[in-house]
């Protein structure tokens, strides 16, 4: 996003998405359909756009032991994502076997396979199947080392916009209605959670363990994944709205509140279509790193006009006064605590 002070980039902007949207590859029509081998099974899957979950059917059918439900897509790009959470079944994933039928040595391999039949530009009926198999592992530790921090964003993400899509409950809100309940309460808790879940399981079951209960371990994949759930829960999707202090409302709609119905219906799209290149940048759009010193490329902008010496700026809305700010305010000797982070 430009900043306030760069007036002409917004059309150099707006130019590269009307040319992208022309020239991107697509198709219209889609139907999707994702299956898997034997003892793995389709536990949730997410529709891209809504955030829509849709339960598996579980209906076995030959060699792949699982088949998720038909995806309608009305729209696929190179950019449309479809998320998908897998379970083991009872029994666990079965032994490769070789031509004989006999079990093999090592670590059996798990397959998933996905169909997307759609309309091409042309008017022609394509369909693209895609096979991936991957090799398993009895190592908590080695899923550790091949977790991706994009995709486990993407799912949180998601997860967190199908849960304020819910149809609230009367037992989800206090006594005083408080708009703190329902479903932004639940996706808060339901991110928090998740991401302590992966943590502790990092600690229990890997090498991890036998480290000082006082010392923070964290996988090498995931190491910003406390950073992202935090900042998935006070960004424009999932906090709660403020209210303004003295009740006044400046240019940009202040006296609203933030984020506004509007931002928040904004967030809440941008999360059910989030991917695996873009769900940690929707949250957290920029990480630099405070510890060394380089060359920033011209990403920090020279102060507005406007400002004054200490600052401040002649506006009465509290969120672009804070923007026309500095943007980093550092001491002049950092903490430990802080330096490594």
């Amino acid at each position: 996003v430009p900043h306030p002070s760069d007036v002409d980039s917004y059309d150099d902007v707006l130019g590269e998405e009307l040319t992208g949207a022309a020239t991107v590859h697509s198709g219209h029509d889609a139907v999707f359909k994702l299956r898997t081998s034997e003892g793995v099974k389709i536990k949730t899957l997410w529709e891209t756009g809504p955030g829509r979950k849709v339960a598996s059917t579980g209906v076995a059918s030959g060699v792949m032991g699982d088949d998720s439900p038909e995806v309608e897509l009305a729209y696929v790009d190179p950019s449309t994502t479809v998320s998908v959470e897998f379970g083991y079944r009872v029994g666990g994933i079965p032994s490769d076997t070789d031509e004989r039928g006999r079990k093999t040595k090592g670590d059996p391999t798990v397959y998933f396979q996905s169909a997307l039949l759609y309309t091409a530009s042309d008017g022609s009926r394509r369909v693209r199947v895609s096979t991936l198999g991957l090799r398993t592992t009895q190592l908590v530790g080695d899923c550790f080392r091949g977790a991706d921090l994009g995709a486990t964003a993407a799912i949180l993400t998601r997860r967190a916009a199908a849960r304020l899509r819910e149809p609230p409950h009367e037992d989800d809100y206090s006594a005083r209605g408080s708009a703190g309940g329902g479903p932004l309460k639940k996706a808060r808790d339901e991110a928090a959670e998740l991401c302590v879940a992966v943590l502790a399981a990092y600690r229990m079951y890997t090498s991890a363990r036998s480290s000082p209960q006082s010392q923070l371990i964290l996988p090498e994949n995931l190491q910003t994944l406390p950073l992202f759930a935090l900042s998935l829960k006070k960004g424009p999707m999932l906090r709660d709205t403020v209210k303004p202090i003295g009740g006044g409302a400046g240019m940009s709609g202040w006296g609203a509140g933030s984020p506004t119905a509007d931002e928040r219906s904004y967030a809440v799209h941008c999360g059910g279509n989030a991917s695996c290149a873009t769900a940690v940048l929707t949250s957290h759009p920029d990480l630099y790193r405070l510890t060394e010193d380089g060359d920033w490329g011209g990403r920090v902008k020279p102060r507005p006009r406007g400002s004054t010496a200490t600052g401040r700026v002649s506006s009465s809305d509290p969120v672009t006064s804070a923007s026309l700010g500095p943007y980093v305010k550092l001491p002049p000797l950092l903490p430990p605590s802080v330096a490594c982070v």
